[in-house]
């Protein structure tokens, strides 16, 4: 990531336990209830990360470290909730995204439908 001058910006290492608990701790300041599988090997294969709730927004969330990738049930579960768009949100977010996460999880009514989703395709 580069700031407007150009120069990089810094992105501290995390752990993918460390990020969740940094959006769940944000989420819960600005109101939202949001849900984490305990255990997610228990869980649907793919299904996102972390789920949020303030209405009348619904986000599902994947999350991932910097070097991380989607498999292929995750990409499944992507392309579906992108598909809901109408209705859901769906973010892929790294720690780099943090800007964007906090303009998400602030903003009091859904994205105009007309606004990108933020998917990236990984490898």
């Amino acid at each position: 990531m580069t700031r407007h001058g150009g120069e990089r910006e810094f992105v501290p290492k995390l752990t993918e336990k460390q990020f969740m608990g940094q959006i769940k701790e944000l989420a819960t300041i600005l109101g939202w209830l949001w849900y984490h599988p305990f255990d997610s090997r228990k869980s649907t294969p793919g299904f996102p990360d972390l789920v949020l709730a303030r209405a009348p927004r619904v986000i599902f969330a994947e999350l991932k470290v910097e070097a991380g990738f989607l498999t292929p049930a995750q990409k499944l579960w992507q392309r579906e909730l992108v598909e809901c768009r109408r209705r859901v949100e769906y973010y892929l977010w790294m720690p780099r995204d943090w800007p964007q996460i906090e303009q998400a999880l602030a903003r009091p009514e859904p994205r105009p439908k007309e606004e990108a989703y933020v998917v990236r395709d990984l490898l």
